[in-house]
């Protein structure tokens, strides 16, 4: 009797010491997994400059440590953040198709929003509800023959860990940061609804276990996804960044009326220039000029800029002009 209790007394120590020495793996090593499982790769220093630049500027602003950065070698658009948070150890990624597409004051407003995840410290909670949802649902693996059965009974599982531990406020709150960190909400708005165009014309096919680490939603939401799907609907999201900004119909109907002036002989771009910039918002200064005339370059239509982030419709939202 007494050999049996010390026995099962070393094995609950081993077990005990085994979910310590995984937790602190997971941990110190949260953002190197999630980068892992999305087949990320870091960045070097002279590659996507712009990504970079907007790290470095807007990193100091929201008061985090410089995260690494990383590189999907996929065309659909997205990026993620994963690690511990704030003061070190996090990770952001971008996919080269969001490069490609994305304009500089959208691309700011997604690197804001990673960013304010890291200044929330939700992050962790979301890298280790995804690591733990994947090792969950890797486990039906095991069932060989048996293995979609097990899917079926494991993936509610794994998503109700997800759900319990994360909250869709997490994606307001981090949006509400990351238009104080740009200084407009629209850089955001017009990125997520982007976003959903993308989604609209490509199928996303991963684990949608990975969900919450995302910008927004990149799965189509049928089948076993549905389960997963931690982020608010995107018209909502896009509506309260709209709200920050009260009269930004106004600004851009004056805008557009603007540009749409005919211009007198003899005048020429910088007279136009100057009429752009001739009702700037007071108080609100923004990077590289007022958010009167960021807001007329944000809606000039060009062959990747749509009708959809053109006038602010998305799935969810009406038409705002």
């Amino acid at each position: 009797m007494l050999g049996w209790r010390l026995g099962d007394y070393r094995l609950a120590l081993l077990f005990a010491g085994s979910v310590v020495l995984l937790a602190s793996v997971v941990y110190w090593y949260a953002d190197r997994i999630a980068t892992g499982m999305v087949g990320a790769r870091e960045l070097a220093p002279t590659e996507a400059l712009p990504f970079q630049q907007a790290v470095d500027r807007l990193a100091p602003r929201a008061g985090v440590v410089r995260p690494r950065l990383y590189v999907i070698r996929d065309g659909f658009p997205r990026a993620l953040s994963a690690g511990r948070g704030a003061r070190g150890g996090a990770a952001i990624a971008v996919s080269s198709g969001l490069l490609a597409v994305a304009t500089p004051a959208e691309l700011e407003g997604i690197v804001a929003h990673e960013l304010a995840h890291l200044r929330n410290r939700d992050v962790l909670v979301q890298t280790l509800a995804v690591t733990l949802a994947a090792a969950v649902i890797e486990l039906s693996r095991l069932g060989g023959l048996f293995q979609r059965g097990l899917l079926f009974a494991l993936g509610p599982l794994a998503a109700s860990l997800q759900h319990l531990l994360l909250s869709p406020n997490r994606e307001y709150d981090a949006d509400r940061v990351a238009a104080e960190l740009c200084g407009s909400p629209h850089g955001l708005a017009d990125a997520l609804l982007r976003l959903e165009q993308a989604m609209e014309i490509v199928s996303f096919q991963a684990s949608p276990v990975t969900e919450p680490l995302y910008t927004a939603n990149p799965f189509a939401e049928e089948g076993l996804a549905t389960l997963f799907v931690t982020h608010p609907p995107l018209g909502m999201r896009v509506a309260r960044l709209r709200a920050l900004d009260p009269d930004w119909r106004e600004k851009l109907r004056a805008a557009r009326a603007c540009r749409a002036r005919p211009q007198l002989p003899g005048h020429g771009k910088d007279e136009r220039a100057a009429g752009i910039r001739s009702a700037p918002d007071p108080g609100r200064k923004e990077m590289g000029g007022d958010l009167l005339s960021r807001e007329i370059a944000l809606r000039v239509p060009s062959a990747r800029a749509g009708l959809t982030s053109l006038f602010g419709m998305g799935r969810g939202v009406s038409p705002l002009l």
